[in-house]
């Protein structure tokens, strides 16, 4: 006898409560219901077997509307029944209540899951639904142009869809039903004002002091979730993220103290992958060492946290949303984004990023870097380094030399203090100097 599993399961004598596992195999995946066996899954048998041959079937369908197969079976002489369930292509309720398959455990569905479920056996996702109080007039045609030039671009749509044809590409998109209604995904992509539809399509920034508790100043983006990511990063970029000054001959170039591309991945998948039927925005907290972003809508199943760090299948929960941003250039189509972050963040020396399901969301943190071990010798009894000093030693931890006027970038300070501090450091063997003048530089001792 096979063992119990998501396919599978034992019962010593039937019960009619037991009808709710029929609904969640149903539901599921299919599989068998055995009557006659222990729980060590010993044929036990069962009396009446005749009965239950007519009972169960007709229980089966007057409570749950659908057919099973029901065999009578014989093993040592003890009769037991095994009941097959197909998978139904429709929602199946017992007594008004909705259940899965999870595991070997049978599961009731409440709130986002149940919507979701039941818009999946329709064969319909929450981005596909029109939205009735919406027309053509509501999106936006400056965001409709920015992203038919990226989907060129991007050679993921041909010239012919270009501007001023948005009848036609909002149709080669799947974004208008048949009755020429525009769908929920239009305008959360599109639309001039989202918020008038659905109150929950924002992004919340906040910075927080030791705890979360601490909220020190945020802001609110309330925009489509095409121009979205743009609008996220530009005021991470302007108000709460320090930008690394480095030099690269005479070019300047500005590094954010995250790693940019593993940071607008993230970002973008929260926008892709949320689960928009849940009212919660997506919210990004900001601490002197993470970064940590959430948004609503736990990993679709079958995947778990784990199968994140390696190579696993691409699911789309809202798949017209997806197509936008996978056309446009955003996205990829094979579940790479998880394994991108991770790829970006240890290419750049940062801690591993967790990720997490919480509170009915997904979670992603990034750490900060912290200076490399063993790297930045101990610092001298007596001398109190002061923050800047701090920010230089952690800045040659990942880089190889530093200069007064990248001192002065970092730290915001004048010509005068950078000399100082350098020079505190120097005496103190923390660095060496080499070179003279504006051409000298600075490495770890």
């Amino acid at each position: 006898m096979e063992p119990e599993n998501q396919h599978i399961e034992w019962k010593e004598g039937w019960k009619d409560d037991f009808l709710k596992h029929i609904c969640a195999f149903a539901n599921s995946l299919g599989g068998r219901l055995f009557i006659g066996l222990t729980d060590q899954g010993k044929i036990k048998g069962v009396a009446n077997p005749e009965k239950l041959l007519e009972d169960i079937p007709n229980k089966v369908i007057h409570l749950l509307g659908i057919s099973v197969k029901v065999k009578l079976l014989h093993e040592k002489g003890k009769p037991y029944i095994e009941i097959d369930v197909a998978v139904s292509t429709a929602p199946v309720s017992f007594r008004g209540l909705y259940y899965v398959r999870s595991g070997s455990t049978v599961q009731e569905l409440k709130g986002a899951e149940l919507r979701q479920f039941i818009l999946h056996k329709d064969n319909l996702t929450w981005d596909k639904i029109s939205e009735p109080e919406a027309n053509p007039d509501d999106l936006d045609e400056t965001s409709l142009g920015r992203f038919t030039q990226r989907a060129v671009i991007a050679n993921r749509m041909s010239h012919e869809t270009g501007t001023g044809k948005w009848d036609i590409l909002l149709r080669n998109l799947d974004l208008v039903t048949g009755k020429d209604h525009i769908t929920r995904a239009a305008v959360i992509l599109f639309g001039k004002r989202p918020l008038k539809f659905f109150r929950n399509i924002q992004f919340k920034i906040g910075r927080f002091g030791e705890t979360a508790s601490d909220l020190l100043s945020q802001d609110t983006i309330e925009c489509n979730a095409f121009e979205m990511p743009h609008r996220v990063l530009e005021l991470l970029r302007n108000k709460y993220l320090q930008s690394i000054i480095s030099y690269q001959g005479l070019e300047r170039i500005e590094t954010l103290e995250y790693p940019e591309t593993a940071l607008r991945e993230a970002i973008i998948n929260s926008i892709v992958h949320r689960d928009y039927s849940i009212p919660a925005d997506i919210t990004l907290s900001i601490f002197k060492n993470r970064l940590v972003l959430w948004n609503p809508g736990t990993l679709m199943e079958p995947l778990n946290i784990e199968m994140l760090k390696t190579n696993h299948p691409s699911l789309r929960r809202n798949p017209l949303i997806s197509n936008v941003f996978f056309r446009a250039g955003y996205i990829e189509a094979w579940g790479r984004g998880t394994l991108s972050i991770l790829k970006e963040t240890g290419n750049a020396g940062f801690p591993e990023p967790e990720f997490k399901e919480y509170a009915d969301g997904f979670e992603l943190t990034f750490f900060s870097k912290h200076p490399v071990p063993g790297k930045i010798k101990p610092r001298p009894t007596g001398f109190e380094i002061n923050h800047r000093q701090v920010k230089a030693l952690e800045y040659l931890a990942v880089n190889e030399w530093v200069t007064n006027e990248i001192f002065q970038q970092i730290n915001q300070c004048s010509r005068n203090i950078a000399t100082k501090d350098l020079q505190e450091l120097f005496v103190h063997k923390l660095i060496v100097r080499e070179g003279k003048g504006r051409y000298t530089k600075y490495r770890l001792n």
